[in-house]
């Protein structure tokens, strides 16, 4: 068993808002609200599940099934109860069942088993714990913040917890270890004594995220704040201003905010927000994610 991601886009009930010509190429799946500002497209099928489903202000190039639609332009087909203001090039069912929620795909007992692997190493001082030249990190519980800044080269070993927020600027490259051949590994923010306004992480600039050298194999950034399940406006994991490369991220009771050109595989959360040509361009193999501990090690 491993973790699947069938969805390019993947959210809980805090929905998604998609604004300024950003662009997901995939599925996406919301327990919550879609709604889509300015100029955005799905290029694949969107759901918002639920009585309570509703899509509104979106493009889509495939089909849309929700209990609401409006204002929205759809390539495809429409499953729906109301509909308005939306134009529907295939074919419209009105009347259509609610489609069922679902989980997401990674709990937080999956989670708790990556920081027991990780702190078979421990790190207690500096603080904060700073990375600018380069590094091989993990397995590792690093007690305190983490930064990686300037433009060092930090080879990720095994699975990394930090007990407080993750900071990842300028230009530096993060790239998994060669030995772990098609194995992924999470990166972990999860401070349990702060999860509102800690357990963090900030990935901006030009950093890039690169896997193993074997296709298949991807960096996982999680993040265990809470804030915006539990009606707070912090934001659990901010990526902006150009990073890419083979990197998911993960917030499953937070939210996720993409902005200004930054190019990810995948993303879920509690909520999530896309703006400024933000993109996530899914891969198939993300359905078939592989670990080297925890549930599928």
């Amino acid at each position: 068993d491993g973790v699947s991601f069938y969805y390019g886009v993947q959210v809980g009930e805090g929905g998604i808002v998609m604004e300024n010509n950003s662009q997901i190429i995939g599925n996406v799946f919301s327990n919550g609200p879609i709604v889509g500002q300015n100029s955005n497209l799905v290029k694949g099928d969107v759901i918002s599940a639920g009585h309570s489903g509703s899509v509104a202000g979106s493009h889509a190039t495939g089909t849309v099934y929700a209990h609401s639609i409006s204002n929205s332009d759809i390539d495809k087909d429409a499953y729906y109860t109301i509909i308005s203001g939306t134009t529907v090039d295939g074919i419209k069912y009105p009347g259509s069942p609610d489609q069922a929620t679902s989980s997401l795909p990674i709990t937080d007992a999956m989670i708790e088993d990556w920081k027991t692997a990780a702190a078979v190493s421990v790190i207690n001082s500096p603080c904060p714990y700073n990375i600018s030249s380069n590094a091989v990190i993990g397995p590792v519980k690093i007690n305190c913040n983490l930064e990686i800044s300037g433009s060092p080269t930090v080879t990720i070993a095994g699975p990394v917890w930090v007990v407080g927020n993750i900071e990842i600027e300028n230009s530096p490259i993060i790239k998994l270890a060669s030995s772990l051949g098609a194995n992924s590994v999470a990166i972990i923010a999860d401070n349990p004594s702060n999860r509102t306004t800690g357990s963090k992480i900030e990935l901006e600039n030009s950093a890039q995220f690169q896997n193993s050298g074997t296709d298949g194999s991807y960096i996982l950034f999680i993040s265990q704040n809470n804030s915006a399940q539990n009606g707070g406006s912090e934001k659990a994991i901010t990526a902006e201003n150009s990073i890419s490369g083979e990197v998911l991220v993960y917030a499953g009771h937070g939210e996720v905010h993409l902005k200004n050109n930054v190019s990810l595989r995948e993303v879920s959360a509690y909520k999530i927000r896309l703006s400024n040509y933000a993109q996530v361009v899914y891969k198939t193999g993300l359905a078939n994610l592989l670990f080297t501990s925890g549930p599928s090690g």
